[in-house]
């Protein structure tokens, strides 16, 4: 029996999707005076409980980073720091416990290119694995046979490639995310995983505007 063969697609934008992959890694950091301005929180009169010292913004920005280079918090706390006393700006980073407690709580914005009219859509889910076992628990009980999974579903719009929401990607866009970020959750906890999947979603989405590949 004849084995089948894979079509074989030629790229016709090479040089201007090979710049695209290399702006993916052009290191620029530009802080916006919103960001300078709004980057304490703005804690309205009459709320009950500890206020906030950071704004959303602000923790986004650093969860943003964290995923881009794949950093742990305790690293995201020290990278933020870092950017910041390399470009004299005298404002405070949250520590890596803060970057934890607020991801949890969250809103992201997966943001994408605003169109008219009705759009097609095409659904996919996989399986991501929740990273390691806890040291204590390993040292303690062992490796244990049960791996935990979630179930990540994504929706795109064909046209443009760009996720519109991961409630419910093609192929070829999951095996992007992978590639990018790892089959693997870094956080263990189910609202922190929720945040790092959209964040994940909104860096993707960046990606996609830079430059993707035109097929004949």
């Amino acid at each position: 029996m004849a084995k089948k063969t894979k079509p074989a697609y030629k790229i016709r934008n090479g040089a201007k999707y090979n710049e695209a992959l290399v702006n993916r890694g052009n290191l620029t950091f530009w802080i916006s005076d919103e960001l300078i301005d709004e980057w304490r929180h703005d804690n309205p009169d009459g709320l009950q409980g500890r206020p906030f010292f950071y704004s959303d913004l602000a923790i986004e920005t650093l969860l943003t980073i964290r995923e881009l280079y794949h950093l742990t918090y305790r690293a995201t706390e020290g990278f933020g720091k870092w950017i910041f006393e390399l470009m004299r700006f005298d404002l405070p980073i949250p520590d890596y416990t803060s970057l934890c407690k607020r991801a949890a709580k969250l809103d992201i914005d997966i943001v994408v290119s605003k169109k008219k009219g009705k759009i097609d859509v095409v659904l996919d889910s996989t399986g991501l694995k929740v990273y390691g076992e806890g040291e204590w628990k390993t040292r303690t009980h062992g490796k244990s046979k049960r791996r935990t999974w979630r179930k990540l579903h994504l929706m795109i719009d064909p046209e443009s490639q760009e996720i519109i929401a991961d409630e419910s990607l093609v192929e070829t866009t999951m095996f992007r995310m992978k590639t990018i970020f790892g089959a693997h959750l870094k956080n263990r906890l189910l609202p922190n995983q929720k945040t790092e999947s959209r964040i994940r979603c909104k860096i993707l989405n960046h990606f996609t505007r830079l430059g993707m590949p035109k097929y004949n």
